[in-house]
C-alpha cells in the first residue's frame, strides 16, 4: 500500500513538473510580442495603434476558447484527449509565426495562438484534480503559476531580445514552437486519461445548457463570475498603464522604466506561489479579501499620490498582486462549491467573459478616455474602485462546500 502511494506522489509530481513547462512555455509564446514591440513595428511597418491591438485580438480569442472548451467539457468527460492536440496544434502555429513576414499574418498567428491556448490551465488542472494524494491542490495550482511566470517573465525577455538583435524578431519561435511539439508529444505518451463526471441527458435540454442553467443558478457562479470581471479590468488595465505611469507622470527613463516593471513581475512571483498555498490551509475567502487589499494599494497610491516616488515603488511592489486571485474565484473556488461536472464550464465561462471584458474592451474604452484628456493617475484609479467592488463582493460571498445530497434532492 505504502509503495502504491509513493508511486502515484511520484506521478503526481511529474504531472506538476511537465505541466508548469507546457504552461510556462505556453505563456511565454502568448506575450512575446510585448517584448519585441520596436523590432516587430519596424519589420511589419505597423503603427503604434496596430501593435497594441495585437494584445485585444490574442485575448479575444482566448476568451471564446475558454467558454468553447466550458462547453465541451459538459459533454466530453476526458481531458487529455482536448489537451494535447491543443498543445500540438499551438506549437504548430508557434512555427507558422516565425514565417511571418506581414502584419495581417501576425495577426491571424495570434488569434489561433490565443483560441487554441485558452482553457488549457483548466483542462490540466481537471487531470492534477483527479491524481491528487493530499489536499494541496491550491499549492500545485500556485506551483504551476509560479513556475510559468518564471519561464515567461525572467527567461522569455532575456530569450526573445537576444534572438531579435542577432536575427529577425521572430527567429525565436523556432525554440518556442518544437518545445511545445514535443511536450505535446511527451503529454500525449506520458499522461494518463481521466474521466471527469458529466451531466447526463434527463430532458429535452442538452447537457451543456442543462449545466449552463446549474451554473446561472449558483450564487457562489455569479459572484465569482463577477468578482472575475472586476479583478480582469483592474489587473490588465494597471499592466496596460502602468508603463504610461512610469515615463509620462515619473518622467523616468527608458532604463530605469525597465527596472521597475522588471521589479514589479518579480515582486509578483511569490505571491503567486503564497496565495494559491495559504488558500489550502485558511478559509479562501478570507485570503482572497487579503490579496486584494495588497492589490488596492497600488492603483490607490498612485491616485492619491501621482508623481511620488512613493506610489512609484507602492506600484512595483503591488502593482501584479490581484492575478493571484484568479486561481482561487476561477478554479478553487468552484471546485469546493460546486459538482465536479460544472467544474469545467464554470473555469471556461469565468475566465472566457473576464478577459473578454477586462482583456479585450476595458483597456480600449479607458485609452481612449486617457486620449480625451484623462489624467493617467484617473485611470489607475478607477482601477482602484473596481478592486475596492472586488472586495466587498468578496465579503458577501458565502463558500460552502458542495453537498452531493442536493443533487438527490433534486
Amino acid at each position: 500500500m505504502m509503495k502504491k502511494q509513493t508511486k502515484k506522489l511520484l506521478y503526481i509530481n511529474y504531472l506538476t513538473v511537465l505541466f508548469t513547462l507546457v504552461y510556462g512555455m505556453k505563456t511565454l509564446d502568448g506575450s512575446c510580442v510585448t517584448y519585441l514591440s520596436e523590432e516587430l513595428m519596424t519589420a511589419l511597418h505597423c503603427t503604434t495603434a496596430q501593435y497594441s491591438s495585437l494584445s485585444s485580438i490574442y485575448y479575444l480569442s482566448y476568451s471564446i476558447s475558454c467558454m468553447a472548451v466550458g462547453i465541451l467539457t459538459s459533454r466530453v468527460s476526458r481531458r487529455k484527449i482536448l489537451i494535447a492536440p491543443m498543445t500540438l496544434i499551438t506549437g504548430i502555429i508557434s512555427l507558422a509565426t516565425s514565417q511571418v513576414s506581414t502584419y495581417a499574418g501576425l495577426v491571424l498567428c495570434r488569434f489561433f495562438t490565443g483560441f487554441f491556448q485558452g482553457g488549457s490551465f483548466s483542462l490540466m488542472l481537471a487531470i492534477l484534480s483527479k491524481n491528487l494524494v493530499a489536499n494541496d491542490y491550491g499549492k500545485r495550482n500556485g506551483t504551476i503559476n509560479l513556475g510559468s511566470s518564471v519561464i515567461s517573465t525572467l527567461i522569455g525577455p532575456v530569450l526573445f531580445s537576444y534572438m531579435a538583435l542577432h536575427h529577425d524578431w521572430n527567429t525565436a519561435y523556432y525554440i518556442t514552437g518544437p518545445a511545445i511539439i514535443v511536450m505535446s508529444a511527451i503529454m500525449f505518451l506520458t499522461v494518463g486519461e481521466v474521466e471527469i463526471e458529466i451531466q447526463q441527458k434527463t430532458s429535452e435540454e442538452s447537457p451543456w445548457q442543462r449545466t449552463f442553467h446549474e451554473c446561472i443558478h449558483s450564487r457562489v457562479f455569479m459572484m465569482c463570475l463577477c468578482i472575475g470581471i472586476l479583478e480582469t479590468v483592474s489587473n490588465l488595465s494597471i499592466g496596460v498603464f502602468a508603463p504610461l505611469y512610469y515615463t509620462d507622470i515619473m518622467g523616468y527613463s527608458t532604463m530605469t522604466k525597465a527596472a521597475f516593471l522588471s521589479a514589479k513581475g518579480l515582486c509578483n512571483l511569490p505571491v503567486m506561489l503564497v496565495v494559491p498555498w495559504l488558500a489550502d490551509r485558511l478559509p479562501v475567502r478570507k485570503v482572497m479579501i487579503g490579496t486584494f487589499i495588497l492589490a488596492l494599494t497600488a492603483p490607490l497610491a498612485t491616485f492619491l499620490l501621482p508623481g511620488s516616488t512613493f506610489s512609484a515603488v507602492i506600484l512595483a511592489v503591488f502593482g501584479s498582486a490581484g492575478g493571484a486571485t484568479v486561481s482561487l474565484f476561477t478554479y478553487m473556488i468552484p471546485r469546493y462549491a460546486l459538482p465536479e461536472r460544472l467544474h469545467g464550464i464554470a473555469n471556461g465561462v469565468i475566465l472566457g467573459v473576464s478577459c473578454l471584458i477586462g482583456g479585450t474592451l476595458a483597456p480600449a474604452v479607458l485609452g481612449m478616455l486617457v486620449e480625451s484628456g484623462w489624467p493617467i493617475s484617473w485611470a489607475l484609479g478607477f482601477c482602484a474602485c473596481t478592486y475596492i467592488l472586488c472586495i466587498a463582493l468578496s465579503l458577501f460571498l458565502r463558500v460552502n462546500p458542495y453537498n452531493p445530497a442536493a443533487d438527490k434532492v433534486q
